[in-house]
């Protein structure tokens, strides 16, 4: 059965690395490259994307609209309003911001209330399609539009709709930012092998594995719970164990609410801002 998304055509206003990456995951995924639009401001970028994929390419924001059944609005939150402000909506079925800390009201705004809003928060795996997207909309966008913008994010990844708007700041925490968290748990693993006396590209791979294969194995079997999968590498009194007792000893539960707190404060400064 063919999707009816397939025959959507999806159009983007900017075109830096995430609107990249949501474009490479469609056409990868089949979506037909010409129907798909990518507008920016800088020539070069969009040169190289016709050329990686085929997609169409404009200099002109109002092109895209006029195009575009769905537009992804990919650009600086603090550039939103002069890309968009000026634009004509009104043949698009919904927009969708991948900006983060812009809400939905300030969004419409933008728009003149002329197009149905989506807020999204992909992170940074997108670009190996290996992502984590939070979506929200109001009931009304969401009933009519859910399919499509799914069908987009599924192109990248998995996704969550989250059901109410301020949980976006938290969707930050847990998935726009989160990445990074993992990546310096990782460098202060492996900096401790080092200091055992380990290679540094011995102590490197076998720590990037190691997260690899827990993260696989957990996503693998998702009825098996996380504490569960801890238990099992947990022999009583053995190192694993030594470790984690260190790891509480120290207040890893705190450190990780911390910074969850941390982060959704400060989205939340940046939205009121």
């Amino acid at each position: 059965m063919t999707d009816s998304n397939e025959k959507l055509t999806i159009g983007f206003i900017g075109a830096g690395n995430m609107a990249s990456a949501i474009a490479r995951g469609l056409i990868k995924k089949g979506h037909a490259p010409d129907k798909v639009i990518m507008s920016n401001r800088s020539k070069g970028k969009l040169d190289d994307l016709a050329a990686e994929l085929s997609v169409r390419t404009t200099q002109d924001n109002q092109e895209v609209c006029q195009e575009a059944d769905v537009v992804l609005l990919s650009v600086k939150p603090q550039m939103m309003a002069d890309a968009i402000g000026r634009l004509d909506f009104t043949s698009v079925q919904c927009a969708i911001s991948v900006a983060a800390g812009l809400p939905t009201e300030k969004l419409k705004t933008f728009t003149n209330n002329n197009v149905a809003i989506v807020r999204s928060m992909p992170n940074t795996p997108s670009i190996e399609l290996c992502g984590a997207t939070g979506l929200y909309a109001d009931d009304d966008t969401k009933a009519k539009h859910s399919s499509a913008v799914n069908y987009v994010f599924g192109a990248i990844g998995k996704f969550e709709w989250v059901p109410k708007e301020d949980l976006m700041d938290t969707v930050t925490a847990l998935a726009g930012s989160s990445p990074a968290y993992f990546f310096r748990f990782m460098e202060t693993l492996i900096e401790a092998g080092i200091k055992q006396g380990m290679p540094p590209k011995t102590a490197r791979n076998l720590v990037v594995q190691s997260a690899l294969g827990a993260a696989t194995l957990i996503d693998n079997h998702p009825n098996i719970e996380i504490s569960e999968r801890r238990k099992q590498v947990t022999s009583p009194n053995g190192t694993t164990a030594a470790a984690l007792d260190s790891l509480e000893h120290s207040g890893i539960a705190k450190m990780a609410e911390d910074a969850v707190n941390a982060a959704v404060k400060r989205g939340q400064e940046l939205a009121d801002s």
